[in-house]
């Protein structure tokens, strides 16, 4: 089970978040593989925590089906499950559009100038072919109707939702030189979001938010 060298610089301040955080980063973006088994003991190790909290955080993960535990044998990393991809991402389609629909009255010109600022970086990092900037920066604009929301219950559902959406499109798209079409599709749906905020109109910028989601959806369907 090989571990990053150095954990993270900003760590959250219990121990049993700083584990579930760094695990769940990992899960993502494959340093852990899907069904590789991990040890209790080496990740307490490596954080210099008790074994406690490391279950605790490991327990966290398997009831988000991240994490497959046999009680007094082992610990796995879930498998992918790509029967569910579609489920993963209707699901996200519909929880973006809500946070939009709870936005909706906070958006101002301070928030439409954020998103276009988000949005620019986003095609910036396109352009350059930087994928990990890239999601960085998809990540920031869909943070921006989250915020606005208020309402973390939602945003902690989604939170758990993409960590199994983003271990997929590792999956499918890791291993290609240039960024997908996909990444200049959402550029476009982006700006269709802002300019239908603008123009104050709520229905559009739904269909477009929803859009967002299921495009890649779309494209992983034809791979």
């Amino acid at each position: 089970m090989p571990l990053p060298t150095a954990p993270a610089k900003q760590l959250p301040k219990t121990a049993r978040e700083r584990v579930y955080r760094a695990l769940r980063q990992w899960i993502m973006d494959g340093t852990l593989q899907p069904e590789e088994k991990i040890y209790d003991l080496d990740i307490a190790k490596y954080f210099q925590v008790s074994r406690t909290p490391v279950r605790e955080a490991i327990q966290l993960l398997a009831d988000q089906e991240l994490i497959e535990i046999t009680p007094g044998k082992e610990s796995r990393i879930a498998p992918l499950r790509l029967k569910d991809a579609e489920k993963f991402y209707q699901m996200l389609a519909e929880f973006n559009v809500l946070a939009l629909q709870f936005a909706y009255s906070a958006v101002n010109e301070a928030a439409l100038a954020e998103m276009e600022k988000a949005n620019k970086a986003f095609e910036k990092a396109f352009a350059s072919n930087d994928r990990q900037e890239a999601r960085n920066c998809d990540e920031s604009f869909h943070a921006i109707f989250f915020r606005l929301a208020a309402a973390p219950f939602l945003q902690n559902f989604t939170e758990t939702l993409k960590v199994h959406v983003n271990r997929i499109e590792e999956l499918y798209f890791a291993k290609q030189k240039d960024l997908h079409q996909d990444y200049h599709q959402s550029v476009k749906e982006h700006q269709a979001i802002i300019q239908a905020l603008k123009s104050q109109d709520l229905k559009t910028a739904e269909a477009a938010m929803r859009s967002n989601w299921l495009s890649t959806l779309a494209f992983l369907q034809e791979k």
